[in-house]
Parts: structure tokens; sequence; C-alpha cells
């Protein structure tokens, strides 16, 4: 028991409730027994629990905030631009984004935006806007969690005024000197005083205690006319299938988003869902290749390649994407 409460943090008191915290109805311990299949750092147990309304997953024991913020620089997702910057592949993955998001805001045709980034390479795509730039006036853009910046990097090039939100202060230095406004929290964003056209939470919100918060103090910071944008992974995912292989990537993930969780999540914090799409199919092709025990780790760009012009399809017909998204409004 002692060894056990050194481990709990803030965020044990959402299970001491029993009450979920997006909607509020009783959590059913499910004996889900997880490892990370993904991070060497990190090889305790964990248990997954689930919401018996909404679905919501949640990780539980956690570590600390602190022994957190030390494993995120191992963390794939911020760190594999500088291990690939001079792949083949990851110039063209920026190559084809950059045109996509200028084409995104120059466009008057919403319902064109959509279909552009829903279109047969979007598991290739990072989120965009839907909205065009109509003011044509510089767009105020802050990126909740930006990790290496590339998502303000190409928004900075199409004229935007950007904005990140960042806690590893090794990559808020590199952005600073790169010219990317970049702070550690939401309250140091506040103090700005700044009102925006574009908020991204891009595969954020799995990795927070409170997302009401968060997105509850975020409605504050948009525009009358401005979008939200949400990308995370599906806890419904077809990759559930493969068991304990699934890549859930445990520690980092505290919360499991299932759809109706995210919708509700979205609702309560005072926005109003304009569109939603499912991409990609990453996490059913990972777990897959992580059960044949085949290291991936050489051929990222390649497979993530081939699964675009074959399982992304079809998954994406179906809407059953790895990766969910909801555009909204005030």
């Amino acid at each position: 028991m002692k060894k056990l409460a050194k481990v709990l943090d803030d965020y044990a008191k959402f299970y001491r409730s029993n009450k979920c915290i997006i909607c509020k109805k009783p959590i059913v311990k499910y004996f889900k027994k997880r490892k990370s299949v993904l991070y060497d750092d990190f090889s305790k147990e964990v248990t997954i629990y689930e919401c018996t309304n909404c679905n919501l997953g949640y990780t539980y024991p956690f570590i600390s905030q602190s022994k957190l913020v030390n494993l995120y620089k191992n963390y794939a997702p911020v760190g594999q631009d500088d291990k690939l910057k001079d792949s083949p592949f990851l110039k063209l993955f920026k190559f084809i984004n950059f045109q996509v998001f200028q084409t995104c805001l120059k466009s008057d045709n919403i319902t064109l935006n959509k279909i552009i980034t829903s279109c047969l390479f979007q598991g290739f795509f990072q989120t965009f806007p839907i909205f065009s730039n109509q003011t044509k006036k510089p767009l105020e853009v802050l990126d909740v969690g930006c990790g290496s910046g590339f998502f303000l990097t190409m928004a900075k090039h199409t004229g935007c005024n950007v904005y990140g939100i960042e806690i590893d202060k090794d990559l808020v230095r590199k952005l600073k000197k790169s010219g990317i406004n970049t702070y550690s929290s939401l309250e140091q964003i506040k103090k700005l005083n700044k009102k925006f056209d574009l908020i991204r939470f891009n595969h954020v919100l799995e990795h927070l205690t409170d997302p009401n918060h968060d997105l509850k103090y975020t409605c504050s910071l948009l525009k009358k006319r401005g979008e939200l944008i949400i990308g995370v992974p599906s806890y419904n995912t077809p990759a559930r299938l493969f068991g304990k292989y699934m890549i859930m990537h445990i520690p980092f993930h505290r919360l499991h988003m299932s759809k109706s969780a995210v919708e509700l999540l979205v609702k309560n914090s005072g926005f109003k869902i304009s569109y939603r799409r499912t991409k990609s199919c990453g996490m059913f092709t990972w777990s897959f290749l992580r059960m044949l025990r085949l290291d991936t780790s050489k051929y990222r760009y390649p497979i993530r390649l081939l699964e675009m012009f074959t399982l992304s399809i079809f998954f994406d017909l179906l809407k059953i994407g790895d990766s969910q998204e909801i555009y909204a409004t005030k």
C-alpha cells in the first residue's frame, strides 16, 4: 500500500469518487491489465478503467507529473522530426501538408476544404482548419501541445501570427529561437489578452488530468467565429482486437477517448460541433506489427505510405479510423 501511495497524484481523486470526469456517471472497474509496448522506460503494469456510460477509458495508477515530464523526452511524436529530419519521406510529408494548409486558408468554399482534408491522403495529413480566411487579415493561431512546432511553422509561413504551448523546456527554447511565440501553460497565454481565430488540440486531451478545465478555459480565448480543432486517438479502434499488443501509449495517455466521450466533452465545454471525421489506421497497423514482434523504427514513413493507400482508405470509408477529429465553434 505504501508503494501505491507514492505513485498516486492529484489524478487519483477522479477514481476515488467513482464518477466519470466527463459524464459524471459511475466508473466500473474494468480489469484490463496493460503494459507499455512502445517505451522501455516504463514497464509497470496498469489497469484500464472504463466509464459505464460514455466509455471513457482511464489509465490507473499513474506516475507523478515530474516523472512524466522526464519521460516525455523520449516520446515518439515529440522527437521524431529531429531523428528523421533528413528522411525523404519526412520532406514529402512536410511539403504536402504545407500545400494543403495554404489551400484551405485561401479557399472560400468550406465544403471544398472538408473534401480536401478528408481525401484519400488524409492519413498523411495534420489537422487543418476547414474555414477560410475571409477577413484576409493575419490569423491568430494557438497550438496547445505544439511539440516540435511543425504545424505552427506551416501556419507562420502562410502569414499567420502563431503561438504555442509546450511543457518540454528544451522544445520551448528551440521554438523561441525559430521565431515562434511559445509558452508553458494556458494561463500564460491568457495574460497576453489575445483572442484567437484558431485553437488546436492535436493529440493532447488524452494526456491531461482535467480536459474539462482546459477546454472551458480555451473557450474564453477563442474569437466569436473562431474554430477549435481537436484530434484524439479513438478508444473504439479495431486495434483492440490485438489485446495486449494494442498501442495505447502508456504511460503518456491518461485518458482513452471514445466517440461519445469526446463529443460530450466538447459540448459541455461550451462549443458546438460543426464537423467530425475519423482518419488513419496507425494504431491498427502498429499494433499488428508489434504482435508480430517486428522492429518498425527504421521503416516508419514507408509503412505510413503503404497504409495510406491500403487500410486507411477502407477504415476511413467505414468511419472506424484510429484517430477522431472534431471541428467546433463557440
